[in-house]
């Protein structure tokens, strides 16, 4: 009987572990934050921190409830050193999903840099 159980929710995609949780914001705003997302990644891989900061800024100012954008945003700001703030940002990428491990984890390491985790 357990195994038929496992079957059965192996299908299921708990919310905690999707990629974006749903959005009730407007399909545009979405696309738009969602493009400054990628362009933002783009330029962090590229070592420009300072323009994925500015893209991923403004996809947060767009889509302040994702806590995708808060995590990705904390990451450039550390890479900047601009540690307060990214402790901030990765914070409230835990608020908004509070089961998601690499927001803690994101959220960990600035603190670690803040010193604040001993």
């Amino acid at each position: 009987m357990k195994k038929r159980k496992v079957q059965q929710l192996s299908g299921v995609k708990l919310r905690a572990f999707q990629e974006e949780p749903d959005s009730d914001e407007e399909p545009d705003i979405v696309l738009m934050a969602t493009e400054l997302k990628e362009r933002g990644k783009e330029a962090a891989s590229n070592g420009d921190f300072a323009e994925a900061r500015s893209l991923l800024g403004r996809a947060v100012r767009l889509m302040p409830g994702s806590a995708d954008l808060h995590e990705a945003h904390s990451q450039v700001l550390l890479e900047l050193g601009r540690t307060w703030e990214a402790v901030r940002a990765a914070g409230r990428a835990v608020e908004l999903r509070p089961q998601w491990a690499e927001a803690h984890l994101a959220l960990a390491r600035a603190q670690l840099n803040l010193g604040e985790v001993r």
